[in-house]
């Protein structure tokens, strides 16, 4: 299991719980657990009986601190506290004993799931030299076989040169277009290259007696005439200030997160190049073609990086057609060195303690919103005004603009990659290592259902009774305020919602439901249990592309002063409180400070992939103090009401954050048979005003049982007719 990879213990949870809170936590008044390890029967408690501390553990806290994994089932238990059904899954994941964690299923309900056993059908495809190990039933890609390296996700073996392996007095010349092939040292002495006057004349000093050198000398010197260590599969040659100018090796890919460092991109694209420089730069570079956005209803749009810009969903032939025009995954030595992330030069992550981010959590993609001069990526802009900039259409191709088009809050999203693999590729061999692997980049939206950091401090989980919680549940737009302007930050994917240039979207044409591709016929059914929360593993039945929709709930604010606003970020103090627009939201990256047993990183699914830090924030719904940064969620903002005869009230467009459900889909509550209420809740995030009401159907009196195309609407008056009488229950509170 990964280091990161953990569980936590129980009593350090509630103290971390506790002290989230700002309150002791004393594990002297937790009682005896029994010798079984399993959470104590009254819960910890906190030695001044706060009430929050006070109450046993919810599932929702302990799958915020990390003791159940993700997609894990929890069992709550208001008497004994909440456990955590270790082993047990939810629907379209299983669990593994390899990596110890809910990962997720490759066939539906798990039932055909790909085994180990060459030649059968369905049998797992690791790639050569990769492990398949038995889990059961079940297969999984594992490490390299012994003698081979991962470089870039390809074990590759280490000491070959084509298929043969190389004599003493002999190298490996990597520069035949017919392949490596093992050739006679040009100098007799091995501690002299040939230099650019095409003589032994170089005279070699330096030790490549370190990691990642084979311990040879490149036979051939760099361009300034100094001599070249040869390298392993995974490193580089680079001379920098660090080195002293004499070169040093280095990994390409330091923290194991697919990110190759940024040198690499420099001494290749160097013109001329330097031979022996870019003959051992021994990496495997990951080029994107496109980018696969994955919303949190499942959804994807794929974005191809083309000649002619970035094309959403292109088709083949036409004016749409693609010239592809891939760009490469390089990060900063500080995003790709464990350590070098604290020359930011900030204090830990905000005031209320935290940790630093870690070196695999971080590449020239991931923002977060941690202060006025955080730089995550390493771009050189702080993320809180950072904006995905957009390219002019048959503009330019410049590589860093194509690639910082995606940049995203790791608070809301998640990055993987997926290989493609071309007719007629080689597949990368040490021997002809720097390689490109050609695929995509997946961006996934982090789902409200699930373990979602963000929020209004009032709800744990989503709950279909609850209002409070339906924040998690609601149907959202693209913000009205999106527009051409690409200096404006705040909208990260916004562009890739629909075609309109600015404002809102259109409506899908019902809310996500996971059967129903229309709404049915009032007259037999309505449609209930729709939404986000609702929808299981399965995607919105009606097919319709709903966007990429977090920039519209939430968005990274700076508290000012009333005087002092000035961008989109900027938001005072009087936005916030109980008569506010916005709810703050600190978060701190959650610290297990090494304790036994504890997670605080989510692992990928696949490595080399980035990890997941574990982000807790804390709602605070009054008011805030000037220049603190963090979230701001923004609560329902009510429009398109109307009063009892159907007339408009209030605003009547779209504000953005959750939408009014009974103002864009009224056939959710039909009149006459839901009578209407001038305001619905304003705390169940525009949920449709008829819900749990009883339907105001005249029913029958000898068919109790009757079915909704029997039944009849209550008149006007709701006097009885074809002796019938008005459902007793029926009639509606509105306040």
């Amino acid at each position: 299991m990964h280091p990161y990879a953990k569980r936590t213990n129980p009593l350090l949870l509630v103290a971390l719980s506790c002290a989230f809170s700002l309150w002791a936590c004393d594990a002297s008044h937790a009682p005896d657990d029994g010798g079984d390890g399993d959470v104590p029967d009254a819960g910890p408690r906190c030695p001044d009986d706060r009430e929050r501390c006070e109450k046993p553990l919810r599932c929702a806290d302990l799958r915020a601190t990390g003791q159940c994994g993700e997609f894990e089932r929890c069992e709550e238990n208001e008497a004994e506290g909440a456990r955590c059904l270790k082993e047990s899954c939810a629907e379209g994941f299983r669990w593994s004993s390899l990596s110890d964690r809910c990962i997720p299923c490759l066939t539906e309900g798990c039932e055909a799931e790909p085994t180990c056993e060459p030649g059968q059908p369905g049998s797992l495809n690791c790639g050569a030299h990769r492990l398949c190990l038995e889990d059961g039933d079940f297969g999984e890609c594992g490490g390299c076989e012994t003698g081979y390296v991962d470089v870039g996700g390809r074990c590759l073996e280490l000491a070959t040169c084509g298929d043969a392996r190389c004599a003493g007095d002999e190298y490996c010349d990597r520069s035949r277009e017919l392949g490596p092939r093992c050739e006679k040292r040009p100098c007799d002495d091995p501690a002299t290259a040939v230099g650019s006057d095409g003589l032994c004349s170089v005279r070699c000093e330096m030790r490549c007696d370190v990691p990642g050198a084979t311990g040879h000398y490149w036979p051939f010197a760099a361009k300034d005439d100094r001599c070249v260590c040869a390298t392993l599969p995974g490193y580089f040659f680079h001379r920098s200030e660090e080195s002293g100018g004499g070169g040093a090796l280095y990994e390409c890919d330091a923290d194991g997160d697919g990110w190759v460092r940024e040198e690499v991109r420099n001494l290749l694209d160097e013109d001329p190049r330097d031979p022996a420089i870019v003959a051992n730069a021994r990496c495997v570079i990951r080029e994107a073609h496109a980018v696969m956005l994955i919303n949190e209803y499942g959804q994807s749009s794929l974005v191809e990086s083309c000649e002619e810009g970035l094309l959403q969903d292109p088709s083949d032939e036409g004016e749409d057609a693609c010239t592809p025009r891939p760009f490469r995954l390089f990060e900063s030595k500080r995003n790709d060195v464990e350590g070098e992330a604290g020359r930011l030069g900030e204090a830990p992550p905000s005031t209320y303690g935290g940790r630093r981010f870690r070196a695999a959590e971080l590449n020239s993609l991931t923002k977060a919103c941690v202060s006025a001069l955080g730089d995550y990526d390493d771009d050189g802009v702080p993320d809180l005004v950072q904006v995905q900039p957009f390219e002019s259409a048959h503009g330019d191709f410049d590589e860093l603009t194509r690639l910082r088009a995606f940049s995203h809050f790791v608070e809301l999203h998640e990055t993987s990659w997926e290989e493609l693999v071309f007719p007629g590729d080689p597949s990368p061999s040490p021997s002809i290592l720097p390689a490109t692997v050609s695929g995509i980049l997946r961006i996934k939206e982090r789902s409200r259902c699930g373990i979602f950091p963000l929020g209004y401090g009032q709800d744990a989980e989503y709950n279909p009774e609850d209002g409070a919680s339906y924040w998690r549940n609601c149907q959202r737009r693209r913000h009205p305020d999106f527009g051409d302007d690409p200096s404006v930050p705040g909208f990260d994917f916004a562009r890739f919602s629909c075609d309109s240039p600015s404002g809102s979207c259109p409506k899908p044409p019902l809310p996500a439901h996971p059967t129903h591709p229309s709404f049915p016929n009032p007259a037999a059914e309505l449609l209930r249990n729709h939404g986000l929360c609702e929808l299981g593993a399965a995607p919105p039945a009606d097919g319709f592309w709903r966007g990429m929709g977090h920039h519209s709930q939430f968005q990274c604010v700076r508290i000012v002063g009333e005087e002092n606003e000035g961008g989109r970020q900027d938001r005072s103090v009087s936005d916030f409180g109980e008569s506010g627009s916005l709810v703050f939201n600190a978060c701190v990256i959650f610290d297990c400070e090494d304790a036994e047993g504890c997670a605080d990183s989510t692992p990928p699914w696949r490595a080399p992939d980035p990890f997941a830090p574990l982000i807790q924030c804390t709602q605070d719904a009054g008011l805030v103090e000037e220049g603190a940064v963090g979230w701001a969620a923004y609560r329902y903002r009510p429009y398109g009401h109307v009063d009892t005869n159907g007339a408009p009230v209030g605003d009547s467009e779209y504000l953005g954050g959750c939408i009014n459900e009974i103002a864009e889909y009224p056939a959710l509550c039909p009149v006459p048979e839901f009578s209407r209420c001038e305001e619905p809740e304003r705390d169940a995030f525009g949920r449709y005003p008829c819900h749990g009401w009883e339907s105001l159907f005249l029913w029958a009196d000898d068919t109790p049982d009757a079915n909704r195309f029997e039944l009849m609407w209550a008149p006007e008056l709701g006097e009885p007719m074809n002796g019938s009488v008005l459902n007793p229950a029926s009639e509606p509170i509105c306040t």
